[in-house]
């Protein structure tokens, strides 16, 4: 599906603008070494990435459902409205790698993996690189990092999932390693019959256009934990 849809490259001078709720869950670990959750904060954040990186960009959010707007501490030093600092990052992905073997070595670059799995580094390399930071990606990139995942054993499907939005979806997920050492997840690739891990990383899909609608991490039963 994201293949066959077109995208718009921005011009120079041009801005990405995204709009996004987010969820961070406030815990703590106990003496006794088990998780203790403090509270959940919710926020409105919006941003203005220049696309080529040199004009700058701005990063606001406010607290839900009506707290009031200040300039996020997410917004890159030095990189202000009308800045043209070369620090600043750029708003659009438009040269990643071209082949899926290239986009796997890319995401596994950028992701997380200290268990060796694969699987959780392609995800999480898809979440660091475009979702999480609000930048404007092609897509057949995005065809390229999804069919990179696809072929990663370990990754399952949540038929019915939920973004912090509120939206219905469906969720690509794999379990997130407790430590070092030990590799989760289904040695015979995607399934319908989630593994019994402790936490999950979740890409959530529009049921109806596939599109790419939030991510997000969540305990049991899809609990978000951030």
């Amino acid at each position: 599906a994201a293949a066959a849809t077109p995208s718009s490259a921005p011009g120079p001078r041009q801005f990405v603008f995204t709009e996004q709720t987010q969820v961070i869950v406030r815990s703590e670990v106990t003496p006794a070494g088990r998780l203790h959750r403090l509270g959940i904060e919710r926020d409105l954040q919006r941003s203005w990435l220049s696309a080529d990186g040199k004009h700058g960009q701005l990063v606001t959010q406010r607290p839900l459902p009506d707290g009031k707007w200040s300039r996020s501490p997410l917004t890159s030093l030095g990189c202000y409205p009308r800045s043209r600092q070369s620090a600043c990052p750029q708003g659009y992905l438009g040269h990643l790698p071209g082949t899926v073997r290239g986009m796997r070595r890319l995401l596994l670059r950028n992701g997380w993996h200290p268990s060796g799995t694969a699987a959780f580094g392609i995800i999480s390399g898809i979440e660091n690189v475009s979702w999480e930071r609000g930048l404007l990606v092609p897509n057949r990139s995005y065809a390229l990092m999804f069919r990179a995942a696809a072929h990663a054993p370990g990754i399952f499907l949540i038929p019915h999932a939920v973004n912090v939005a509120g939206r219905p979806g469906i969720g690509v997920a794999v379990c997130i390693p407790p430590g070092p050492g030990r590799v989760l997840g289904n040695a015979k690739g995607v399934t319908t019959r989630p593994p019994g891990c402790q936490a999950r990383m979740e890409l959530i899909f529009s049921a109806r256009t596939y599109e790419l609608i939030g991510e997000q991490n969540a305990g049991r039963g899809g609990r978000p934990l951030h």
